[in-house]
């Protein structure tokens, strides 16, 4: 397994690495293209795009940050896309054969913020056949592999986004959560993910499993490359209905500067306030449902 690209095993290392000249995002990009040979046998990706294009795109990044105009912590840096989420010109399955020739035509609203805020898609993730599996084994293009040992399943559905974040074939990853297929494989995998609530992230482009459930999440190593993909995917999008800005509302913005605060100084939540619905105290439960709820844990 890959220990990082460059010495830099985050998004936003990376960015002040580049930042510093350490190296540029056009080497990087070489790197990852790489790590991508080298992790083949992970069956993360499913369709690479053509490496020159994606250099293309680093060129102009690194014009920006010399000139120290980065559009975003995410600019010169590679993602990966599950592959139920369109990507522009690259074929999107599903990892299902009904949709085995398609290729997108246009980008999902999630990624063309991605890619205005300068990231690089570098491929599409692997996954179970239209998000229906846990363990990455049941799509189109195979078996998916974990990293840290390939005898062992990477979790699933969004099998391949966490494989290709942790083997370093890119820095970050989107992924779809219906009931747990971002979460799970980020469990499996030693990652860090989100699952947003509904609504804050645009499904616009997305192949639903779970019209009524569904959501993108990111995928990356540590809580601040997290924060920073969903502050770039969220907002507000004429293509969805069910998508609202909710930074519009003054008590969220409040606790997003509570959040922003708490990733420069870990450990500070003054001000912070969590609710838990009364529904969820499980020492009401009868005996019945305590018994399930212990097998669950």
């Amino acid at each position: 397994m890959q220990n990082g690209l460059l010495g830099a095993k985050t998004i936003k290392q990376a960015a002040r690495l580049m930042k510093a000249n350490v190296f540029t995002a056009p080497e990087l990009i070489e790197e990852t293209y790489k790590n991508i040979e080298n992790a083949k046998y992970l069956n993360a990706l499913c369709a690479v795009r053509d490496q020159e294009q994606a250099l293309r795109e680093a060129e102009e990044s690194q014009k920006r940050i010399e000139k120290n105009i980065p559009l975003s912590l995410l600019d010169g840096i590679p993602i990966s896309v599950k592959d139920n989420i369109l990507t522009k010109g690259l074929p999107i399955s599903a990892a299902s054969p009904i949709l085995e020739n398609f290729v997108a035509p246009v980008d999902a609203t999630a990624v063309h913020k991605l890619r205005e805020a300068g990231a690089i898609v570098i491929g599409t993730a692997n996954m179970d056949e239209f998000g229906m599996g846990s363990f990455g084994k049941n799509g189109l293009n195979g078996i998916v592999r974990n990293p840290i040992d390939p005898d062992h399943f990477p979790g699933g559905s969004s099998a391949g986004s966490a494989a290709s974040v942790k083997s370093y074939s890119c820095l970050g990853s989107l992924g779809t959560d219906t009931g747990g297929s971002v979460n799970y494989p980020a469990h499996c995998c030693g990652l860090v993910s989100m699952k947003p609530s509904f609504g804050r992230i645009s499904r616009s482009g997305q192949i639903l499993y779970s019209s009524s459930n569904e959501t993108i999440g990111p995928f990356a190593h540590i809580v601040a490359d997290i924060h920073a993909f969903f502050d770039i995917m969220q907002g507000d999008d004429q293509h969805d209905s069910n998508c609202f800005d909710f930074k519009a509302c003054k008590k969220v913005r409040s606790v997003d500067r509570v959040m922003d605060r708490t990733l420069e100084s870990p450990g500070l939540l003054e001000g912070l306030r969590v609710g838990v619905l009364d529904e969820f105290n499980i020492t009401e439960l009868d005996d019945r449902n305590r018994g399930v709820q212990e097998m669950v844990i």
